[in-house]
């Protein structure tokens, strides 16, 4: 389900958009091959995001996301947004020893520009969370003494404070489970004609079909809760995946 909650704040029009997938059905853009909707798990209500990967048969070997899910455009700079979702990673999650990102801020680069890493993303890849905020001339990175393995199997939370810019005006905070993990002041974003935006699901470094013997062909994760909160009136509160239903 997709929600439209509109405020009027002092300086632009506030927007929370929600989406939970409690409709049963997916409406959302594919980046690779497309989730499904699922009521395997979730994180409240019926109804969760499952996306999967199956190196030697799926498709796309390496995409399983959702472009702009949840907000229709792209992220508007000097723009303060909140983002919240919730990701499950199974029991039987593995190591990939290659990249492995959850979700991510991805640019839109001018034209006859090239792809660039994400300007901001959740990686798992390594077997430890990494945040890693990407900009023009820099990155940062913050590799957090948590093991995946030891978050397998049960919901964890993510609350994202984003104000895309170039210059020195820019946020980015990110919070696992209440705490914040994650900040930054400062340039965080490529210098584009258009801002960036949110893509959700599952993204490997598994372009080669035939790599990685040993491991299992076959990811997965599961997401929900998805809000995202538009303009200077929103807060943590609104968008945190344990706040819902409060």
């Amino acid at each position: 389900m997709l929600s439209l909650f509109t405020f009027h704040g002092s300086d632009v029009r506030a927007q929370l958009y929600v989406r939970n997938w409690e409709s049963g059905s997916l409406n959302d853009t594919c980046s690779g091959n497309c989730p499904r909707v699922t009521s395997e798990i979730a994180r409240h209500g019926q109804y969760s995001l499952k996306s999967s990967i199956n190196r030697l048969i799926s498709p796309n070997s390496f995409r399983t996301e959702l472009t702009k899910p949840g907000f229709p455009g792209n992220f508007q700079y000097r723009t303060n947004y909140w983002i919240g979702f919730s990701t499950y990673l199974p029991e039987d999650w593995e190591v990939p020893h290659r990249f492995e990102l959850i979700a991510q801020i991805h640019a839109a680069p001018d034209p006859g520009e090239r792809q660039r890493s994400p300007v901001l993303g959740i990686y798992t890849g390594s077997g430890r969370w990494k945040i890693q905020s990407r900009w023009e001339k820099g990155r940062a990175d913050w590799i957090l003494d948590q093991r995946i393995i030891d978050d397998v199997g049960r919901w964890v939370d993510w609350v994202i404070r984003y104000r895309p810019s170039w210059q020195d005006d820019g946020i980015m905070e990110v919070w696992k489970d209440g705490i914040k993990v994650a900040s930054y002041l400062g340039p965080n974003t490529y210098e584009d004609n258009v801002g960036p935006y949110l893509k959700i699901g599952l993204y490997l470094n598994w372009r080669d079909r035939s790599c990685c013997q040993g491991t299992s062909p076959l990811k997965y994760i599961y997401h929900d809760e998805l809000r995202i909160g538009i303009g200077p009136e929103f807060t943590y509160q609104d968008v945190a995946p344990d706040r819902v239903g409060r």
